[in-house]
């Protein structure tokens, strides 16, 4: 959590001292300021305040391909892998005590019993053979370190294009190609 300094001529942004990741939260926002941009005292913009009761900014590095991609095409589309998924580094209860399983990465979940459903039908991700449990490390050789990860990665892509998954299945490493959809 990080401080907000207001600026005093009456420009909406704020201040702030550090980097931001998906998690950060500017403390003292007035709910005049959503949408307002966010930048560190050298000036280098960080991101836009989403919502200024709770203080969530939403970081440029997501932000910035999906304004790309708006300025390019005039429209916003989302790429979709068709998946539901948890962090695995927020579920030590399910990995594994042998260490096949991998310690970061996105597992696919879901609850039959519930309705809630871990790959949707005719996704990317039913196409390509991916199944509940199974673990996703890295898209294109980028890893997955963060809960925010696969999401973030997967947005730097473009619908239809083909991205090659590294996952784990009952302790054994396999790829799958899949070519991303749009939601």
């Amino acid at each position: 959590e990080v401080d907000a300094l207001p600026h005093t001529d009456g420009v909406d942004f704020y201040l702030s001292t550090e980097t931001l990741t998906r998690r950060h939260r500017v403390r003292g926002l007035p709910p005049t300021f959503l949408g307002a941009a966010v930048f560190t005292l050298k000036g280098e913009a960080l991101g836009i305040v989403l919502d200024p009761s709770s203080g969530t900014i939403l970081p440029l590095d997501i932000l910035r391909p999906v304004l790309t991609q708006f300025l390019n095409t005039g429209s916003l589309e989302r790429t979709r892998l068709g998946v539901r998924y948890q962090d695995v580094g927020s579920m030590p209860f399910v990995q594994s005590e042998d260490g096949t399983e991998p310690k970061t990465g996105a597992r696919i979940t879901g609850d039959a019993d519930r309705g809630i459903i871990a790959i949707a039908a005719k996704s990317p991700a039913e196409t390509a053979g991916l199944a509940a449990g199974d673990v996703i490390t890295s898209v294109n050789d980028s890893a997955l370190t963060t809960p925010e990860s696969l999401t973030s990665i997967l947005q730097s892509y473009g619908v239809g294009e083909k991205v090659r998954l590294t996952f784990f299945r009952d302790g054994k490493e396999q790829h799958s190609e899949v070519t991303l959809g749009s939601q």
